[in-house]
């Protein structure tokens, strides 16, 4: 599953579980959907590319021959 695709289950999930906060107006639902969807894929993507460099430095520190 690509981080879009992540990204709009979380939100699905998220508004199954608080349908009051989407508003009624199409347009700022919208707009709230967006903000959300954004926040939520920096977060993703900070999170992947935290773990990746943890992943790089640990193979760089370790040096063995485990990935070669």
């Amino acid at each position: 599953m690509d981080k879009d695709g992540m990204v709009v289950e979380f939100l699905k999930i998220y508004f199954s579980c608080h349908p009051g906060e989407l508003p009624k107006d199409p347009e700022k639902a919208f707009q709230l959907m967006s903000r959300l969807h954004k926040k939520y894929k920096n977060t993703l993507i900070d999170n992947f590319k935290s773990k990746s460099g943890k992943f790089v430095d640990r193979f760089m520190d370790d040096k063995g021959d485990g990935y070669l």
